[in-house]
């Protein structure tokens, strides 16, 4: 799945939103809530942009 997160200089997470779906809507939704949860972020540092996009890769074990 992807993520694109908005963030200030100050590291304050300003918008998330689910880019690409992995098809799950659980995943989504636990991924989306994360992001929000994890505010702020550090700073970025050498950026140009307030826009970072994100990819995570959910691998489930199976047993």
């Amino acid at each position: 799945m992807e993520l694109e997160l908005r963030i200030l200089a100050n590291g304050a997470l300003t918008r998330a939103r689910v880019v690409k779906s992995t098809g799950l809507p659980g995943i989504d939704d636990a991924a989306y809530r994360a992001a929000l949860t994890a505010s702020p972020y550090p700073r970025p540092v050498g950026e140009n942009t307030d826009r970072f996009e994100v990819k995570l890769v959910f691998t489930p074990k199976r047993r």
